[in-house]
């Protein structure tokens, strides 16, 4: 649940400001739940997606934590990963989800260790290297046993999107579905269902399922609407103008691609409507941005679409 921590928080910090005598030290024991309460508010910050709140959170928690706290340390090391992953760095990521997987092993965590293990699955993933990534999800599901906890949802669409892929769309589709299933158990919190929605809605498309496509899509709106995850929108979009293309709606596609920020489908519409020139111009300079972040999985994708337009143009050798 995420309603109702930041009362409890502050109730916490009420209760603990009572015990201090004015301009007094904090005590060992103070000092530990201080950092406590921030690794908490940086949890609730992560679900948001708000890094730069997840990263205050975590510094001021590393500062007051008692050393030998190892368990909370790992949170924190998993928490100020995330942050940075979804900021883009995937290499202070990678280093922070490796601290925290060593920390929560140290501290005997079990749940620390499946979720190092996963993010650090979702890392390999970005990187291309998809035998690692279904390694480290498959290592996590044989942690959970057979009693799968809410999070499980995010190992199985991280083997949903590999076995995507691998173009096993039956292998994929069973993870998809069990990421859905589970997803409806823990929808208010954080967006896990949104995203497993919107698997099965690429899926659906992928195998010509127009109708189950858009009605997976038309769910993953309304509930990030309704529940305002802002930062889905534009995945949300994305998808939108994937059917909208199946469907030969180019214009509407279009239209969306210049709403949003939407490189790649903006020169998959431009495609579509039968100019590869003006898809390149927009592929060169965006595959430049991700050979310089060292983002290996969005080069793919933009070399795959510039060869598509190169085709096209009859320029077969380039």
């Amino acid at each position: 649940q995420t309603i109702g921590v930041e009362e409890k928080l502050q109730a916490a910090e009420a209760a603990l400001a009572l015990k201090i005598p004015p301009n007094a030290e904090m005590d060992e024991w103070s000092r530990n739940l201080v950092g406590k309460i921030a690794v908490a508010r940086a949890m609730l910050a992560q679900t948001l997606y708000q890094a730069e709140s997840s990263l205050v959170q975590v510094r001021r928690a590393l500062e007051y934590l008692h050393p030998d706290n190892v368990a909370y340390r790992s949170t924190a090391a998993q928490i100020f990963g995330f942050a940075h992953y979804i900021q883009g760095d995937r290499d202070a990521a990678e280093r922070a989800y490796t601290e925290s997987l060593s920390l929560a092993q140290a501290a005997g965590d079990h749940e620390g260790v499946l979720l190092a293990i996963t993010r650090l699955g979702q890392v390999h993933e970005l990187r291309n290297q998809l035998h690692q990534a279904a390694e480290k999800y498959q290592r996590a599901l044989q942690l959970i046993g057979e009693d799968p906890i809410p999070f499980t949802t995010v190992v199985y669409l991280g083997l949903a999107r590999i076995y995507f892929e691998w173009n096993d769309l039956d292998t994929a589709e069973k993870y998809g579905e069990l990421s859905f299933q589970l997803g409806l158990l823990n929808d208010q919190i954080i967006d896990r269902l949104i995203l497993s929605q919107l698997f099965m809605s690429q899926i659906k498309l992928t195998r010509g399922d127009l109708v189950s496509a858009a009605t997976f899509l038309a769910q993953a709106e309304q509930n990030t609407r309704q529940w305002n995850f802002a930062a889905r929108l534009p995945t949300i979009a994305a998808s939108q103008v994937l059917i909208h293309l199946y469907q030969g709606n180019i214009g509407a596609a279009a239209q969306i691609t210049q709403q949003y920020n939407l490189p790649l489908l903006q020169a998959r519409t431009l495609i579509a409507q039968g100019d590869p020139s003006a898809a390149l111009t927009v592929l060169v300079p965006h595959r430049q941005k991700m050979e310089e972040k060292g983002w290996e999985n969005g080069r793919l994708e933009t070399m795959v679409l510039q060869a598509l337009a190169l085709h096209l143009q009859g320029d077969k050798d380039a």
